[in-house]
């Protein structure tokens, strides 16, 4: 068997196997008549509408009609149609298919068919005349195979074809017994914008596309990448075509991926070459119709029906297309109508060196965008555009009237072109808003289309709406270029600039028409309006005329409101800071920048406009200018216009410096031109004239005091409410002022002191500027605090009121608590907080008598006047109510605050504590709640790496444990006592601790190192002498975190032992006895803490060495005695504050009875290890005293000072 037979074979058991074991359970074939069965009825106009695989079979039953698909259709059940041999091809040699198959840009996908009888396999068998377009074949398994002798032609889509294929492919296997392509077997019509991605085998003409073309058969605009003549049994086998009768014409083949370096016909290529935007390059796939039929994409180039088809979205407003790369924005101009948006962030750097160098093709070039794109806030980076002899040059080429573009940001841009030329766009009608640029804009002389024009860092030219847009970028045009702006070229046809900003350069040398924000706005009808925008744009205009720092040149339909431009400015003649030369309305606007014109012939050069003949009002310029001739601080010159006033309520402060006819106003104004209500600062200008040449009525020089604070209000006639706002400087325009606040030095203060008030402006530049001295001030309560004219409070007596300031419209406002002095020291912000944070209502009906002096005591106070005037002593219920007004109300604040400190405090305590010992000393409940919780034990536990090591039993070496009340030895003077101690750590993790016995300053001790939840024993011995005879001895075990104490008796000496004693030492008197203990008794540890003290020792047992003595008793309990003395004092404490808080009274007893011996021996046994070894009760003590001192001290003060009376 050959090596096909035998895949044939594997293959027909493969299929016997799925068939048995169910698949065929899939969609059956139904039989299906067109006629009856389908939607349609077969003409052009009404096709047969095909949904399902059956449905498609249908085609068998009319060959002559017309059918389109109504949807993709998944043709995966074929496989188990007519016994294993799948779909029955549509049409054979004897009946072909003759009508029409429009696929509407659907994909049938699966598709099965393994024929060993027909003579054209393929999904149309044979087709004569048939029109079959815009249909894709996706994972197709096709095999025809016929009997010896035969001719078989097999082709993916067609077997044998006459007609024409258009606008469709096809990808999956194609295997013929003779003639096989991926596409077409057999071609005797015309195919046209196809591919085949197929891997193709036969037995004599293979190819990637077609295997044989007939004389009258025709290939254009196609390509074919798919695997051909893998088994190498083909005759003739070529990339594109096996072999070739016909014409062939810009179509390709992949060289590499097919795997042949020839074809009948056709041009290869590497994969390189035919992938990415690679094809597009010129000399590669030369004849596509990029973005029209084909789309370029990271693969091999797309139909363009299958690009749309598998992006996100359907265009529509509700589901716009989703941009997610390079392709897909170049993508748009596919579809100019529909809606997209950016689903991520873009970046553009690769597509520097698209379309040869040129870059990113221009959205809409040589049509409209008429739909929408929204970025969503993302970012498209690196656009490059480089096509210095091109109109309409810009990520969109042109917006039309119904185009929108909004929320998005392009960084690192670089565009290069010759007439309306800008970053985001070329040209726009319609509208753009939130929209970010950063970039660099080249404009270009070309010798066909001349100087560069509508040149702008934005938009090249505006006809449209922009707003809420920035553009931060370096903008220049080759020599002679015109009309060349920071943001926009040139404005026209009512074209609309608002809320918008440009930063950067713009330079230009031998131009015209030059602006930081707009070139030119040239309108001859309708408005084009400029407002709420500013320019800080560097600009360097050499030889040029027209420039200004917004705007460069305005005809008379144009209006400028609420603007400003901030960078230098340099041209040759009509030179200002703000416009160039003008016919429009300037409005509230101004210009802080320093204009230069040449100094031999600048002509024209002003501060705010170089040359104008349109109205300006309530205008300022605020830098120095300098130039030629007709050189004005405001204006350059003021021609006739055919406003009544030309020039109203507008001012100029910088230095103006010229060569001939200067004027610290204007260079020059025209005979019969108003001008009224106008300024220069006299101080500043260094020009005694007002105007260089032409009258002067109507301006005013004042000097720089007279035009600044409160004294411009005095001294102009500026529209101070609501143009103009007063500062400490030179007035501002209100529509610069985003916020007005008011502050004082202090809000806090004494009777008698002074506070100085601050208004600050914040401006919508983001900078500030006090406006302090001209406002208005205004004190709630004259008889708490005065304030003067600039701003000064004055307090006069204690209370609340408030300090409100008012200019232009503005107000802001702010609280002041006025204290009287303490004599006591107490420090006035002490008193004007507790003021600030809760004032007396003023109309509280029984108000608190304050005492002049808050320290006196009560029963200081003067005795009450009788009806006769004559002083009268206070009855007792008159000295309960001044007893109960002396105590300062307490405030929430200080209630939060004393028992925030109290609670923090104590709880600090009892978690510091469990620090190592938690796990070891809490309920065994607690502990196991605290193990099943995440986190909770490090929460808990500050440092959960220490082992918390315990003290457990302590026994005497030679005795049972200590806990027994009987012992089996006596310990008799001079013997060595041997203390049998247990350590344990109940961490979880080892740890090391050294293990004290003390007695006095004798002590022994030893290291354990412990793993953890283990227990080791230790030997601690002290060597009595006949000394310690009758006496107990009180030891100390310490293991660092746990310790306890252990009395242990020494038997009285023996009548032996007195003789001996006698010879050795001193008085035996002082040996004395203990009748209630014995030789040998132990203590339990853990009990004798709570013990009561033994009052009935004689004086004659006290020792130095001992812990019998009373006094020496009555030391060692000093803990427990300062505990009930603190905790019943803290008792008291809270009970007194029970009057008038309840809630700091009942914290106080609280604390009091935790700090009680007899509660707190209650507590874990962690906590009071930490407050008997560190400080023991202090703490607790503090907590308790904080609860009432800080709350309300003069409580506590006050009952102190009742136990002494």
């Amino acid at each position: 068997m050959s090596r096909r037979g035998c895949w044939y074979a594997i293959f027909a058991v493969v299929v016997g196997l799925t068939l048995c074991s169910g698949v065929a359970a899939a969609e059956p074939l139904v039989d299906l008549d067109p006629e009856t069965d389908l939607a349609g009825n077969g003409t052009e106009s009404d096709p047969y509408q095909i949904g399902n695989s059956s449905e498609l079979q249908a085609i068998t039953g009319n060959l002559s009609a017309n059918y389109t698909l109504t949807s993709s259709i998944d043709a995966s059940n074929t496989s188990a149609w007519n016994g294993g041999a799948g779909f029955e091809p549509i049409g054979n040699s004897t009946d072909p298919f003759t009508g029409s198959f429009d696929g509407r840009e659907q994909t049938i996908s699966g598709l099965y068919i393994n024929q060993t009888t027909d003579d054209a396999v393929g999904l149309f068998g044979s087709a004569d005349g048939a029109e079959i377009e815009r249909v894709g074949l996706d994972s197709v398994s096709i095999v025809g195979n016929a009997s010896v002798g035969a001719d078989i032609f097999v082709g993916g889509l067609v077997g044998n074809m006459s007609g024409t294929v258009s606008n469709s492919s096809v990808t999956g296997t194609v295997d013929g017994s003779d003639t096989a392509g991926g596409l077409v077997g057999h071609l005797r019509g015309t195919v046209t914008n196809s591919y085949a991605n197929s891997s193709v085998d036969g037995g004599s003409f293979v190819g990637g596309l077609v295997g044989q073309t007939a004389t009258t058969g025709e290939i254009r605009t196609s390509y074919a990448v798919g695997r051909v003549d893998e088994s190498g049994l083909a005759t003739d086998a070529g990339g594109l075509v096996g072999t070739n009768g016909g014409n062939v014409v810009d179509s390709y083949w992949d060289t590499e991926s097919t795997g042949q370096a020839t074809s009948y016909g056709g041009t290869g290529l590497t994969t390189a070459q035919l992938t990415g935007n690679n094809a597009t390059v010129d000399g590669t796939m030369d004849g596509f119709a990029f973005y029209d039929h084909w789309i370029p994409t990271e693969s091999y180039p797309a139909l363009t029906w299958q690009f749309v088809a598998e992006s996100t979205g359907d265009g529509t407003e509700q589901n716009p297309y989703h941009i997610e790369d390079s392709y897909g924005l170049q993508a748009i101009t596919v579809d100019l109508a529909a809606n997209y948006t950016l689903s991520e962030s873009v970046d553009l750097s690769e597509t520097a060196e698209w379309n040869d160098g040129a870059g990113f093709e221009p959205i809409a070039n040589n049509s409209d965008f008429s739909g929408s794109f929204d970025g969503d806030n993302h970012t498209i980076s690196d656009l490059t555009i480089n096509r210095s002899t091109a109109s309409n040059v810009g990520l969109f080429g042109s917006i039309g009237s119904t185009g929108t573009i909004s929320n998005v940001t392009l960084t690192d841009a670089t565009v290069s072109g010759n007439r309306d030329v800008g970053t985001l766009a070329g040209a726009n009608q319609g509208s753009i808003s939130d929209v970010q640029v950063s970039t660099v804009v080249q404009g270009n002389r070309s010798p066909g289309e001349g100087n560069a024009s509508s040149i702008g860092g934005f938009v090249g030219e505006n006809a449209g709406n922009i707003t809420q847009s920035t553009v931060d970028g370096n903008v220049s045009a080759d020599d002679g270029g015109g009309s060349i702006g920071g943001f926009v070229g040139v404005l026209s046809s009512g074209g609309q600039i608002a809320d918008s900003h440009a930063t950067g350069t713009v330079s230009v040398t031998d131009g015209g028409s030059v602006g930081g924000l707009v070139g030119s706005a040239s309108g001859d009808q309708d408005s084009d309006e400029i407002s709420n925008s500013t320019a800080n744009v560097s600009i360097d205009a050499v030889r040029s005329d027209n420039v200004g720092g917004l705007l460069g040149s305005g005809s008379a339909f144009a209006v400028i409101t609420d603007s400003s431009a901030r960078g230098t400015v340099s041209g040759e003649m009509n030179v200002g800071g703000l416009v160039g030369k003008t016919e429009s309305d300037i409005f509230r606007s101004f210009a802080t920048g320093d204009v230069i014109g040449n100094d031999t012939s600048g002509q024209n050069i002003g501060g705010l406009v170089g040359s104008t003949n349109g109205p300006t009002r309530n205008s300022s310029a605020h830098g120095n200018v300098t130039g030629h001739e007709y050189v004005g601080g405001l204006a350059g010159e003021i021609t006739d216009t055919a406003s009544t006033v030309a020039m109203s309520t507008s001012f100029s402060v910088g230095d103006v410096d010229g060569n001939a006819t200067n004027g610290s106003f204007a260079g020059r104004v025209a005979t019969g031109v108003t001008v009224d209500d106008s300024y220069f600062d006299s101080s500043t200008s260094g020009v005694s004239a007002a105007v260089g040449d032409g009258p002067d009525d109507g301006i005013t020089g004042l000097t720089t005091s007279q035009l600044q604070g409160s004294a411009a209000t005095e001294n102009t006639n500026l529209s101070f409410n609501p143009v103009w706002i007063a500062t400490d400087g030179y007035p501002l325009h209100v529509w610069r002022v985003d916020d007005y606040t008011l502050s004082l030095s202090g809000t806090d203060i004494d009777t008698d002191d002074t506070a100085m008030s601050t208004v600050t402006l914040s401006l919508s530049d983001d900078s500030t500027q006090t406006a302090t001295e001209p406002a208005a001030y205004l004190s709630s309560d004259s008889s708490v605090a005065t304030v003067d004219d600039g701003g000064e409070v004055t307090a006069v007596d204690s209370g609340s009121t408030v300090i409100s300031a008012e200019a232009s419209g503005f107000d802001a406002s702010i609280s002041l608590s006025v204290s009287s002095p303490s004599t006591t020291g107490s420090s006035s912000s002490s008193s004007s907080s507790s003021s600030s944070d809760d004032p007396e209502p003023e109309d509280d009906p029984e108000p608190e008598e304050t005492p002049e002096d808050e320290d006196e005591p009560a029963d200081s106070s003067p005795p009450s006047s009788g009806a006769d005037g004559s002083s009268e002593p206070p009855t007792e219920e008159d000295d309960e109510t001044e007893a109960i007004q002396s105590v300062p109300f307490l405030t929430p604040t200080r209630v939060l605050g004393g028992g925030a400190a109290a609670i923090g405090s104590y709880v600090a305590v009892v978690l510091v504590s469990r620090t190592e010992l938690f796990v070891a000393a809490a309920p065994a409940s607690v502990a196991k709640a605290v193990a099943a919780m995440p986190g909770t034990a490090g929460f808990l536990l500050s440092e959960p790496e220490q082992a918390a090591f315990v003290v457990g039993s302590v026994t005497l070496a030679d005795n049972d444990d200590d806990t027994d009340d009987e012992t089996d030895s006596d310990v008799a003077a001079g013997e060595t006592i041997a203390i049998d101690v247990t350590i344990e750590n109940k961490g979880d993790i080892p740890g090391a601790r050294v293990v004290t016995l003390t007695l006095n300053e004798a002590e022994d001790s030893a290291t354990l190192d412990i793993p953890a939840h283990t227990a080791h024993s230790v030997v601690l011995e002290y060597q009595t002498s006949l000394a310690d005879a009758g006496k107990t001895l009180g030891f100390t075990i310490d293991c660092e975190t746990d310790s306890t104490d252990i009395d242990i008796t020494v038997a009285e000496l023996t009548h032996e032992d007195d003789e001996s004693m006698n010879e050795t030492t001193a008085d035996p008197d002082d040996a004395g006895t203990d009748d209630d203990q014995t030789s040998g008794e132990t203590v339990d540890p853990d009990t004798t803490d709570d013990e009561e003290i033994d009052t009935e020792v004689s004086e004659d047992e006290l020792d130095e060495g001992t812990r019998t003595g009373f006094v020496d008793r009555l030391w060692l309990q000093k803990g427990k005695i300062l505990s009930y003395t603190a905790g019943l004092i803290i008792i008291y404490i809270g009970t007194t504050n029970l009057e008038t808080n309840v809630f700091a009274g009942g914290l106080g007893i609280f604390l009091g009875v935790m700090a009680l011996p007899i509660v707190r021996a209650q507590l874990p046994t962690s906590t009071r290890v930490l407050i008997s070894r560190y400080g023991k009760v202090v703490v607790v003590i503090i907590a308790a005293l904080f609860s009432g001192v800080l709350v309300d001290p003069a409580v506590v003060f006050e009952r102190i000072q009742e136990l002494f009376r």
